[in-house]
């Protein structure tokens, strides 16, 4: 078993939950009013230039560029990227027998946003990321 099989089952486990496997869903479909060039942009730019720091559902202290950072080094971009740039697969979603395009990165990347309260976060600030002038630059309906 290779690094990608063991960060797959620990994936499978997470998506099983209805909650994150509708908001994968949502992501992925472009149907929940957040693109994952959205979600890429906020964490890499928006957090950094503010210094964005929250507490997440857990009520745990959550600084959304450091985080970023410390699992981008953890993973490497072959295990955790928001776009599909490496072999993509038929993922099957757990619970359905829904298939999706993906890779393992792409996977583990929105559990991390999903999992760090980055997609509530963005839902809960959509009004004031627009005001602020450049996160969501290309609007989704919510």
């Amino acid at each position: 078993m290779n690094k990608s099989d063991i960060l797959l089952n620990s994936i499978n486990a997470f998506y099983i939950l209805p909650e994150n496997r509708t908001i994968l869903k949502e992501l992925l479909n472009k149907t929940g009013g957040i693109s994952l060039r959205n979600l890429e942009w906020f964490i890499t730019n928006y957090s950094k230039k503010n210094n964005l720091t929250y507490k997440t559902r857990d009520g745990k202290l959550f600084s959304v560029h450091c985080a970023y950072k410390s699992s981008l080094d953890g993973y490497s971009k072959k295990l955790f990227d928001p776009f599909c740039r490496s072999n993509k697969m038929q993922y099957i979603v757990p619970g359905t027998s829904d298939k999706i395009s993906t890779t393992v990165a792409q996977l583990n990347f929105i559990r991390w946003c999903i999992k760090n309260s980055v997609v509530d976060y963005i839902r809960n600030h959509h009004s004031d990321l627009f005001n602020k002038g450049g996160i969501l630059q290309k609007v989704i309906p919510v």
